[in-house]
């Protein structure tokens, strides 16, 4: 039976601003798990940014040393349909930056070390429009109690601290005994011999091979650490940074595992993740003159990606 991996999810979501100076705690137990839930609210109900400036910094560290590194930057226009921004990966021994433009559904990638030029075609997919009209709905009675129902006694750990111009910060922090039993017993389950999650990381890894500005890092996973036994939950940290109208502006989030691989190899496994937003609705977004390049087709669909000249 193949041993799967030991998956951090880590969950990206929108974000801008630091501290301010002077804050206040609030008095409710409580008040921070219901500010969050504000939040979740909130974001059913906001519109649209015109454009705005992403900025996310992903690392993954193995027993103190860093094995992968991730540092975006990304401008979106959304009334005009541009993009730009730039991707930074590094690991123990690689190193790619890679730039990208997008307008309307074609996005360009330049991998200027490879003197590598690239183009791809989307268009959004059945999927994200049902995932738009989704967001859009409001939540139920029953949805709010079934998530109290859920976060239990956890909803005293959520913490809450108030600017004085109304943004504030949500904090939770798990460690070790505080994280609920049942995280670490998904975590402990070993997958069933009809899992078809080895298949289905088999199927993009050999799709990932195919996208060429990737191919020194298309084997990135087995640098991964492969937790198999005494695999278990140490922190869980997330710090929601809002404005006065509960919409996220920036997210810390911190996830710690440890336990040994199929060798016996100890590993303490730290994924860490800061995203924040900023220049909202002021953002300029780089442009690029596509007919100065000569662009090399990658096209994608659910099962393989193949690439040709342009």
């Amino acid at each position: 039976m193949k041993k799967t991996k030991f998956t951090l999810l880590v969950v990206l979501v929108l974000s801008l601003s630091l501290f301010t100076v002077a804050v206040m705690a609030g008095s409710n137990p409580l008040a921070g798990y219901e500010s969050f839930k504000e939040v979740l609210k909130a974001q059913n109900e906001s519109k649209e940014l015109s454009n705005g400036t992403m900025k996310t910094t992903v690392v993954i560290s193995d027993n103190g040393e860093n094995i992968l590194s991730i540092d975006a930057d990304f401008q979106a226009d959304q009334v005009n349909e541009l993009a730009s921004g730039s991707v930074s990966l590094s690991t123990q021994d690689q190193n790619k930056d890679l730039d990208f433009y997008g307008v309307d559904n074609t996005f360009y990638i330049i991998d200027e070390s490879e003197n590598g030029y690239y183009m791809s075609q989307h268009e959004k997919s059945e999927e994200a429009y049902e995932y738009e009209m989704a967001k859009e709905k409001e939540w139920s009675v029953a949805q709010e109690e079934l998530m109290d129902y859920l976060v239990g006694d956890l909803k005293e750990q959520f913490v809450e601290t108030i600017n004085e111009d109304g943004s504030r910060v949500i904090t939770v922090e798990l460690k070790e005994d505080e994280i609920p039993q049942i995280v670490n017993l998904l975590a402990a389950i070993e997958p069933s011999e009809h899992d078809n999650m080895g298949e289905y990381e088999d199927e993009y890894d050999a799709q990932l091979e195919n996208y060429p500005f990737l191919k020194d890092f298309d084997s990135i996973h087995e640098s991964l650490p492969q937790l198999v036994n005494n695999k278990e939950i140490n922190l869980i940290y997330l710090s929601l940074y809002v404005d006065a109208d509960y919409q996220v502006n920036g997210v810390d989030f911190k996830i710690n595992a440890t336990g040994t691989d199929e060798d016996g190899e100890s590993h303490d496994v730290f994924v860490t993740v800061n995203t924040i937003i900023q220049d909202k609705d002021t953002t300029v977004v780089d442009t690029i003159d596509a007919e100065a390049y000569d662009w090399e087709e990658i096209e994608m669909n659910n099962k393989d990606m193949r690439h040709q000249k342009k």
